[in-house]
């Protein structure tokens, strides 16, 4: 006959009745820990991404500016030619109109596809960074 032998855990775990609020209790700490868990994670990928984010708009802010006003330059210097000042704002708004439609219908899948790619790399760039810590 032989004797089977069991450690102390599981002996413990034979012995033991089922508790439910011992159970119930259990659940909601491993609920409360994967919340926490899961704010932390969350934390930490926004915490990587925003600041990326924050240079990027910044760029573009900048660059609106200077837009901005090499078209009031241009739209004058156009103006100017043609002597009539409201005629170079409105020719000058017309390309803009004119690049807009073409913007809007050719090139815009080519642009969003890229700014997409940047925001999950840097979003994604903190799993990629604890991967390699793990190894």
């Amino acid at each position: 006959m032989k004797m089977q032998q069991y450690n102390s855990t599981e002996r413990e775990v034979k012995n033991e009745k089922f508790d439910p609020q011992d159970f119930s209790f259990k659940i909601r700490a491993y609920i409360n820990t994967k919340i926490r868990l899961l704010t932390l994670l969350i934390t930490e990928k926004l915490a990587s991404a925003l600041p990326t984010i924050f240079s990027y708009v910044v760029m573009i802010f900048l660059f609106l500016i200077a837009f901005l006003f090499i078209s009031v330059a241009s739209a004058l210097y156009v103006g100017e030619l043609l002597g009539n000042r409201s005629l170079g704002f409105l020719i000058i708004a017309g390309v803009y109109i004119l690049l807009g439609l073409i913007f809007k219908y050719t090139i815009q899948k080519m642009i969003e596809k890229p700014f997409s790619d940047i925001i999950i790399k840097s979003i994604l760039k903190v799993k990629e960074d604890d991967d390699k810590n793990d190894n």
